[in-house]
């Protein structure tokens, strides 16, 4: 059993689900989850399982026996094997070297290169749950799909609101928004332009050359779950620096797919030199500016 310990909003649960799944892939197993975090943190809600995910879901007693200092109290004792080991994501090295069928995993994994060849095994993993569609909403979809329609991801939210994810993340600016448009417009001949934002009001008073672009929460009904299905089945992407946005273009199914993606991911720094130089959100059919 990999037990996986949910954190973060819907592109961090993919990016933590697609790791689990592999590694539970990899050692003939299942995952599990703990996503007790959503019931003491109220900002993100656990949004997977509008998805078509392979999850059992643990009890909380059962969470609260796996817990790490359990877990770190049984590592110092020899005479005792119980069947897991608990790994962080600094840790991530020695998984490779671990045999076991039972981990817990706690991270974000942000890195394509723990799973990137194993996206494809689970993509049918990360449908939506055909409950969760409307008739509404499936007609809105097909609208999507029969043009040649470009989703453009705008996030503020916490990013401008919440100094700390500010300094860490930034805002990714208007300029970059206006050369993606145009770079866009530039290869494709009538490209009908989706909006995506947590703050579509600030978008209609500051960026008025998407006056003619369809805001898309009004298609969603105003659910994260549905506005991720529908910007992954726009032809191509402009994504902001956020998994949400990375993970719908990564499991966009055009293959002529155009993604424009932020050259700047972070501000600070020594995150931002990462990003570069592990190439942490790489895709071969990105255009970088």
């Amino acid at each position: 059993m990999i037990i996986v310990k949910f954190l973060g909003g819907l592109g961090n649960q993919i990016f933590q689900y697609v790791h689990g799944r592999k590694l539970a892939d990899e050692r003939g197993t299942f995952i599990a989850s703990d996503i007790h975090t959503y019931s003491i943190f109220r900002e993100r809600d656990f949004i997977l399982d509008k998805f078509q995910v392979k999850i059992k879901h643990l009890p909380r007693k059962v969470i609260n026996f796996l817990s790490k200092p359990y877990l770190k109290k049984l590592d110092q004792i020899s005479a005792i094997k119980l069947y897991h080991h608990f790994i962080e994501e600094p840790q991530n090295e020695f998984l490779n070297l671990l045999s076991s069928k039972n981990l817990y995993l706690r991270g974000y994994w942000t890195w394509n290169a723990y799973f990137d060849d194993f996206v494809e095994n689970v993509s049918q993993e990360l449908e939506l749950k055909p409950r969760f569609t409307s008739k509404f909403y499936l007609k809105n979809k097909e609208q999507v799909k029969s043009v040649d329609s470009v989703g453009i991801h705008i996030r503020r939210g916490d990013y401008a609101s919440n100094t700390q994810y500010n300094q860490y993340f930034g805002l990714t600016p208007i300029t970059y928004y206006e050369s993606a448009i145009k770079l866009l417009t530039d290869k494709i001949n009538n490209p009908i332009f989706y909006v995506f934002s947590d703050d579509p009001d600030w978008v209609k008073s500051n960026m008025h050359f998407l006056s003619d672009a369809v805001f898309a929460e009004d298609l969603c009904e105003h659910q994260d779950y549905l506005e991720f299905d529908l910007l992954k089945s726009c032809k191509h992407q402009i994504i902001a620096n956020s998994t949400f946005s990375w993970w719908a273009s990564r499991l966009n199914p055009n293959p002529d797919k155009i993604i424009i993606q932020p050259k700047k991911w972070y501000n600070d720094q020594v995150a931002q030199k990462i990003y570069e130089d592990k190439k942490a959100f790489y895709q071969p059919q990105a255009i970088i500016i």
